[in-house]
Parts: C-alpha cells; structure tokens; sequence
C-alpha cells in the first residue's frame, strides 16, 4: 500500500503543457532531417504537433499555425530576432498553443502579437526584449480572450511589455470574456511595464489578474485606462516615475498586499 502525505491545496494558475498527440519536428541541432528555419518546420507541420529549436539565432519572422507548442532549447541562447522588422516577430495564428524557451527581440512592432486568435496561451519562461511597440500584445475586437497565462518572462525595454487593448469599435468589443493571468514575471525597463486599456465606460478591460510580479524601472509599471475589475496582488513594484496609474475612468478594481 502507497501512502500519500497530505499537502495544501494551492488554486493558484500555473503553466502547463497544452495536450498533444502529435510529432516534434526539430529546427538547427546537427540531427540529419532537421529544418534550417523556424517557418519552414511550422509549414510542415500539422495541428497537434510540436516545434522545437535548437540553440541558436534565428533572424525570422513567424506566423504561428498548426501546432500546440513551440519550444526553445535554452532562453538565453536560442534568439528568435526580427532584425528591426515591421513585423510581428511570433504572429499567433493557432490555439491552444505553449511558446517557452526563447529570446524574442527586435520588431519594430510586436514581439508576440495575439488578436485573431486569443484563448488558451501559454507564454512561459522566455525572454522578451527591444521591440518598438510591445513585447506581448493582445488587440480584442469581437472575440473572447480566456484562459491565457503569461508567466516567468524577463520582459525589458519594449514601449509596453504586455499591452491588452480592446478593439476601436465599442460595438464590436462590447462585452466580451476576457481571463488573462499575469505572474511570475520581471518587466524592467519599459515605458509601460503592463498597460490595460479600453475604448469607453462600455468597453473596458477586464478580469485580468496581475501577482507576483516584479515590476521596477519603468516609466509607468502598470498602466490601466478605461479598465475595471482587475486585481493587481502581490508584487513588488519598485522604482517606477509611476507605480500604478490609474487612468480615466478605472475603477473597481482590487490592488492588495504590494
């Protein structure tokens, strides 16, 4: 007979790998039948399967379709750079989907860019740095953004290091689920370490979580404008010209134990 020792229940979110039952397909290494280019695996892939790259820089940009995960070997040493591309350097087209393991740097843009396709995201222990607008972002118009977990990232020196807009169009971002959990993270840096925002009293962003986080050196850590029933808990938010602003119209939301 196997005893088990009780432990606490912890209800905290944490990362997981999505389910797949499909192949790895292998980019750089020094295996015979393995791909030269991170899109050109993705191309050839079917939905299920699972992207794994090697150490190495890799001067591509990507658009995201067909498989479950896309895994770096180390993220300090395997580079996804966009070389100053007016591209997204990871344009998600595919859900659920598990990004982890990589630097990513270097768009104009973004550097993981989420608008068509927003449910069921894991963006895990990878490092997000030098992009002209946003290292992560999220642009909601008339769809559900749930079960989203962004968590144990080093996100530096991007205008905002994750931004969640909703949509210009009040009619069309009217009322949509959104359930984004941000954690674990260190956003440095920044303009906006974390920006929420909405378009009107109607349309705001909102049940986003953000704990546990360090957020220091930025020009604004967290930035809501238009934004409601958030919770912001347990971080540390240090040497920032703004810890939190509150911007237009930004109420009920909870902000404890900082």
């Amino acid at each position: 007979m196997n005893i088990t020792p009780s432990v606490a229940v912890d209800t905290v979110k944490k990362p997981s790998m999505p389910i797949s039952n499909g192949k790895t397909l292998y980019v750089g290494g020094s295996g015979s039948n393995n791909y030269t280019k991170i899109q050109d695996a993705i191309d050839d892939a079917n939905w299920g399967d699972t992207v794994f790259v090697y150490n190495g820089t890799y001067y591509e940009t990507l658009e995201v379709h067909s498989i479950t995960s896309l895994i770096g070997e180390n993220k300090y040493t395997t580079i996804i750079d966009g070389n100053n591309s007016w591209y997204p350097i990871i344009d998600i087209l595919t859900e659920p989907l598990k990004i982890s393991g990589f630097t990513i740097q270097k768009s104009h843009y973004y550097g993981i860019e989420c608008e068509w396709y927003c449910n069921n995201l894991i963006i895990d222990d990878n490092i997000i740095r030098k992009n002209g607008w946003s290292g992560i972002s999220f642009y909601l118009y008339d769809r559900d953004c749930i079960n989203n977990i962004l968590s144990n990232n080093i996100i530096s020196d991007n205008r905002y290091g994750v931004n969640i807009e909703l949509g210009t169009d009040p009619y069309h971002s009217y009322n949509i689920n959104i359930d984004v959990t941000i954690c674990n993270n260190t956003f440095t840096n920044n303009y906006n370490g974390i920006k929420l925002e909405g378009t009107s009293e109607y349309t705001k962003t909102n049940n986003i979580t953000i704990y546990n986080n360090i957020i220091t050196n930025n020009n604004n850590g967290i930035y809501f404008y238009y934004a409601e029933k958030n919770v912001i808990n347990d971080n540390n938010i240090t040497n920032n010209k703004e810890g939190i602003l509150l911007g237009w119209a930004s109420e009920n939301n909870i902000i404890r134990n900082n």
